[in-house]
C-alpha cells in the first residue's frame, strides 16, 4: 500500500513537495537546452580554479576572462564558502547559466556542502543564475558532461464530478466512488487559523495498468464554469471578496493494494459547486550536457 506521506503535497494548490513520474532514458544535447517544457539551461565553459583566481574557456575552448572573473570575486567575497579540491586529481568546474526561478534544475544545498556545487550568483545576468559543479573526468578523456534533472510539464487531465465518471491519468484510471458531506468521527477535522474546516469529501479509486509512480503531482478544484475555485464562503459556496475563506484540501489513503487503491480528497467546498477536478501532472526528466573541453585549447 503507498504510503501516506507520500501523498500530501497532491492536492496543494502552491507549488510544494510533489510526487513525479521518471523517464528512464536522458535526453542528450551540447551547450544549450531550449525545449519546450524545459526552462533554459546553458553551458558556459569549463574552468581551473586555484587560489589565484579562476581561469575559464567556453565551449570550444577559447578563453573566457568576464567568467573567470565572476568567479573569482564570489570567492574574495563569499570567504566561508570554501571550495573543496581533491589531490593529486585534475580539478575542474563547468560554469552552467540557467533561468532564476528554476527550482527543479538547481543544485541544492547539499550539492554545495558535498563539494560537487562550487558556488552560485542568483542575479548574474537578467533572469539567471550562474553556477558551477565539479566535472567528472575520465581519464585520457578530453571531454566532460554534466547530468541535470528536470521537470517537464504535461498538459493537465480533467475529471468531471459525477459518480462512476472516469479519467485516464497517465497508466491509471481514476473513478469518482462517492461524494459529500464527512460523517463526524473521532478524526479530528483540519482547521485553519479562522477556523475552516474540511467538511466534505470526494472519493476517487486510482487502478494502475503498471508499476509505474503517481500520475498527477497535485490537483485543482474547478467550478460548474470550468473557474478554479480558490475561495469559499462559510457554507462553502466558492465566493470572491468579503467574508470568504481559504481553500483547504488534503488527502487521506483507504484501504488498497499496489494496483488498486482508494484516495479521499476532503475539502471545504460544498461537492455540488464543484464541476470537476484538474490534474497537474509532469515528469521528471534527465539531460545530459556532452562535449565539453576540460581543458583550454593550447
Amino acid at each position: 500500500m503507498p504510503k501516506l506521506r507520500r501523498l500530501w503535497g497532491l492536492f496543494a494548490i502552491c507549488a510544494g513537495s510533489t510526487v513525479t513520474a521518471f523517464v528512464d532514458e536522458p535526453i542528450r544535447v551540447k551547450n544549450v537546452l531550449d525545449q519546450p517544457g524545459f526552462p533554459f539551461v546553458r553551458i558556459l565553459g569549463a574552468c581551473d580554479i586555484t587560489s589565484r583566481g579562476a581561469t575559464c574557456w567556453d565551449t570550444e575552448g577559447k578563453p573566457f576572462k568576464s567568467l573567470g572573473e565572476w568567479i573569482t570575486a564570489y570567492y574574495i567575497t563569499n570567504q566561508l564558502n570554501d571550495l573543496t579540491i581533491k589531490p593529486g586529481a585534475k580539478n575542474r568546474w563547468v560554469a552552467i547559466e540557467r533561468e532564476s526561478g528554476d527550482s527543479i534544475g538547481s543544485f541544492d544545498q547539499s550539492a554545495l556542502r558535498s563539494g560537487y556545487l562550487g558556488g552560485f550568483v542568483k542575479n548574474w545576468r537578467t533572469n539567471t543564475r550562474l553556477e558551477w559543479v565539479r566535472a567528472d573526468i575520465v581519464k585520457d578523456n578530453k571531454f566532460t558532461s554534466v547530468p541535470m534533472s528536470f521537470r517537464e510539464e504535461l498538459p493537465p487531465v480533467r475529471l468531471e464530478l459525477k459518480r462512476g465518471a472516469t479519467a485516464q491519468v497517465g497508466d491509471h484510471l481514476i473513478t469518482v466512488i462517492d461524494f459529500g458531506l464527512r460523517k463526524k468521527s473521532k478524526e479530528k477535522q483540519k482547521i485553519d487559523a479562522i477556523g475552516n474546516r474540511e467538511k466534505y469529501f470526494v472519493r476517487l479509486k486510482l487502478n494502475k495498468s503498471t508499476n509505474g509512480g503517481y500520475p498527477f503531482d497535485w490537483a485543482v478544484v474547478l467550478a460548474q464554469d470550468g473557474s478554479q475555485i480558490q475561495q469559499v464562503d462559510e457554507a462553502g459556496k466558492p465566493a470572491r471578496s468579503g467574508a470568504s475563506q481559504r481553500l483547504l484540501q488534503s488527502v487521506e489513503l483507504s484501504d488498497g493494494s499496489n494496483s488498486s487503491f482508494d484516495l479521499d480528497y476532503k475539502t471545504n467546498v460544498q461537492p455540488r459547486f464543484i464541476g470537476s477536478l484538474e490534474f497537474k501532472r509532469s515528469l521528471t526528466r534527465q539531460v545530459v550536457f556532452e562535449g565539453i573541453p576540460i581543458d583550454p585549447n593550447p
